[in-house]
């Protein structure tokens, strides 16, 4: 089962995935907005230390 196919099954989506993020239905009443971004270094920085992203990514 692809991961796609595993979210379809386990998850109602009331606001699909977009640019920033999506809702989903976990329980009555509930929702999840989850997201998810990356910085790939030498395409959005230069070298950089580990724990300098940290900050940058929250």
């Amino acid at each position: 089962m692809d991961e796609f196919s595993l979210i379809n099954k386990y998850f109602d989506w009331d606001q699909g995935i977009g640019d920033d993020c999506a809702l989903i239905s976990i329980d009555h009443g509930k929702q999840l907005a989850t997201t998810v971004d990356t910085l790939i270094e030498g395409v959005h920085f230069q070298q950089i230390h580990q724990h300098k992203i940290l900050p940058i990514k929250l």
